[in-house]
This record gives C-alpha cells, sequence and structure tokens, in this order.
C-alpha cells in the first residue's frame, strides 16, 4: 500500500468520525428553539443534498488528486453540520436524514487502494 492511500485513510477516517460526534451531540445537545421552522429545515435539506451530489463531479473534475478527494469528502461533511446545524436550529426531527445523506457520500468516496 502506498503512503498516499494511507493519508487518504486516515483523512477519511478523520471527518467520518467528526461527523459520528456531531451525531452524538444531537442526543446532547437540546435545539434552542425547538418549534420547528420548515423552510429552515428544507433550506438546509436541499443544501445537504446540493453537497453531496456536487462532491461527485467536483472530484471527477479535478481528477485523482489529493484536493479533489478531500473537497469531496468536505463537502460530505457539510451534510452532516447541515443537519446538525438543523437540530439546532429548528429541533427538526428528521435532522437524522442530513446525516444520512452525509455519510452516503462518505461511504461513496472511501479512498481506494491503488493497482
Amino acid at each position: 500500500m502506498t503512503s498516499e492511500f494511507h493519508v487518504r485513510l486516515i483523512l477519511w477516517v478523520a471527518i467520518a468520525s467528526s461527523m459520528a460526534v456531531f451525531y452524538g451531540l444531537t442526543f446532547v445537545i437540546e435545539p434552542t428553539e425547538p418549534g420547528v421552522n420548515e423552510v429552515v429545515a428544507y433550506v438546509l435539506a436541499g443544501l445537504a443534498l446540493a453537497a453531496v451530489a456536487g462532491s461527485f463531479p467536483l472530484r471527477a473534475s479535478l481528477g485523482e488528486s489529493r484536493n479533489g478527494f478531500i473537497f469531496a469528502i468536505c463537502l460530505s461533511e457539510s451534510a452532516a453540520l447541515q443537519g446538525f446545524i438543523a437540530h439546532l436550529l429548528t429541533g427538526w426531527s428528521l435532522s437524522w436524514a442530513l446525516f444520512l445523506i452525509g455519510f452516503t457520500g462518505m461511504a461513496l468516496h472511501f479512498p481506494r487502494k491503488p493497482n
């Protein structure tokens, strides 16, 4: 295995771990205003979907460079951050779906071993 693969794997694990921490914090931290503002929640959901969907063409346009990989996993992490924000601001009961979108993006961007 190459050192580039190890670097990508470490980055992937670090970002995935931070997403898991954000998800865990939703069980500990109560929303600031428990009233659900559906407009904010749906805007955040749309941004999360757009970020994960946009991570694939961005990574493809940058090729197999490390920058493309980092941008792609950061965009996937942003979906989880938007789920965390949706939980804190609105108390939206479906904020877990944004975490799921982010984790799916991360799983699809798992680093591949070189040939």
